[in-house]
């Protein structure tokens, strides 16, 4: 006699074919380009142990019958990752099921389609977190004297992530703010992490965030309030914490490419200059922790400008530059509509060359692009008006737990306590780590007059 199971092991069977992570991971463009080192671990979590700073005297010419130079420790510190837990559900009614009883066509297909459906959820959710995870949705870059109450910023980043909210009051996302020259928690410690400070969206594809709380953002105030002063071409990382709109899960989610650039505490490691946490890391260590994020402009108050090529050059050379030396930029990233805006930057400035394909059809259109002998990708999860400059062999997804269907007992569905139904669902274990900051930037805070 056919029955559920039998039905249940055809399916587990067919998603087990080539695997459902590789499936997932595919789909995904840029963490395909990663470099995946999957971690089974047992336990609280898994270390990662990375170098930070470079012997002392322990290289050196000599002359012949000299001493060789004494070894030295070179500084090291240990990435703590646990991971976090992403789940997809399905469910089926036992009507439906039992309409399809004796059709295992029909069975195998309403099965097969909701739990595509949930693959294609986890597909999605998995794509977002890869660069807001943890709450760091972007980056804030004018400042300047404010004029009146609830002052108005430019945001650079995924707008999608700021709740939307009719007006100025309580019930607003809270949030912090991290500079990204010392990664201090702005202004004055943690008053970012005060209610009254925080930010929403007026309207959907309004992307000005706006204060509750009027702040001067300018170099001098900054000063004032006992940080040191703001060099030009700086942002602030916007970190979301709690309040109305903002999703539950976001504590809980993997840390995202923002969060592996901006979060003071990377991975059990403050990468402040003070650092009382971590008083064993050199002021170079912390600075090879430290991610290159910069702005388009250097002009106060560092309003939106047309993105600047000396601005991209800029960036470059400073990750080349100490404290930022390491393994050279493969990959720049960027969002589809920047994408086409720099393809119209460059049309402008540049002879495209059009190629004719076997059947005599001119392609005039533009396929690949590149900066410099780096490849540019463009990917819809990206912020806007921002790019991101990466090296992506040290970026690694560290996992407890592939993606995959759960079974118990070689049964993907399961009885529904309760309802007439059966649930499934498809679970994932896993984190986003870089080891290498120092590889890694940003060029943040550029429009494109006249294009979206």
């Amino acid at each position: 006699m056919a029955n559920i199971a039998d039905y249940t092991r055809i399916l587990k069977d067919f998603y087990d074919t080539g695997g459902l992570h590789d499936a997932i991971d595919r789909e995904i463009p840029l963490l395909a380009r990663f470099q995946r080192m999957v971690l089974d671990w047992t336990g609280r979590q898994a270390v990662f142990a990375v170098r930070v700073g470079r012997g002392v005297d322990n290289v050196g010419y000599r002359a012949e019958g000299v001493g060789l130079p004494l070894a030295s420790v070179q500084e090291k510190v240990n990435l703590n990752i646990t991971a976090n837990l992403l789940y997809g559900t399905f469910e089926l009614s036992g009507p439906l099921m039992a309409s399809a009883k004796n059709k295992v066509g029909s069975f195998v297909q309403a099965l097969e389609s909701e739990m595509d459906g949930a693959v294609d959820d986890v597909k999605n959710d998995a794509s977002r977190a890869l660069y807001v995870g943890g709450g760091c949705v972007g980056f804030i870059t004018i400042r300047g004297p404010v004029v009146a109450d609830t002052t108005e910023v430019e945001f650079f980043g995924n707008v999608e992530e700021i709740p939307t909210q009719p007006g100025g009051g309580a019930g607003q996302a809270e949030m912090s703010l991290i500079r990204m020259d010392n990664y201090e928690i702005q202004p004055g410690g943690a008053a970012y992490n005060q209610p009254a400070f925080s930010v929403y969206r007026e309207a959907a594809g309004n992307l000005t965030v706006r204060f509750s709380q009027s702040f001067d953002f300018s170099t001098a105030a900054l000063a004032a309030g006992a940080q040191t002063a703001m060099a030009s071409g700086i942002p602030f990382a916007v970190f979301l914490t709690n309040g109305n709109g903002v999703k539950p899960q976001t504590l809980v989610e993997p840390i995202g490419i923002y969060g592996n650039l901006a979060q003071q505490n990377h991975f059990g490691i403050n990468r402040n200059t003070a650092g009382a946490n971590t008083p064993t890391v050199t002021l170079q260590g912390k600075q090879h922790l430290r991610a290159c994020v910069r702005q388009n402009t250097m002009a106060e108050p560092c309003l939106a400008t047309p993105l600047a090529q000396g601005r991209m050059e800029a960036v470059l050379t400073e990750l080349q530059e100490f404290p930022f030396a390491g393994k050279k930029t493969d990959l720049l990233v960027m969002r589809p509509t920047t994408r086409q805006s720099y393809v119209a930057l460059i049309s402008n400035t540049n002879t495209l060359q059009t190629e004719t394909n076997k059947a005599g059809h001119g392609d005039v259109g533009v396929g690949s692009i590149s900066y410099n002998g780096i490849t540019m990708m463009s990917d819809r999860q990206c912020g806007r008006g921002l790019i991101l400059f990466l090296n992506t062999s040290a970026w690694k997804l560290a996992q407890l737990k592939g993606a995959d269907i759960e079974d118990l007992d070689g049964n993907v569905l399961q009885r529904l306590v309760g309802f007439d139904a059966y649930t499934g669902h498809v679970s994932w274990y896993y984190n986003t780590i870089c080891i290498m900051p120092n590889c890694q930037g940003a060029l943040v805070g550029f429009d494109f007059p006249g294009l979206p």
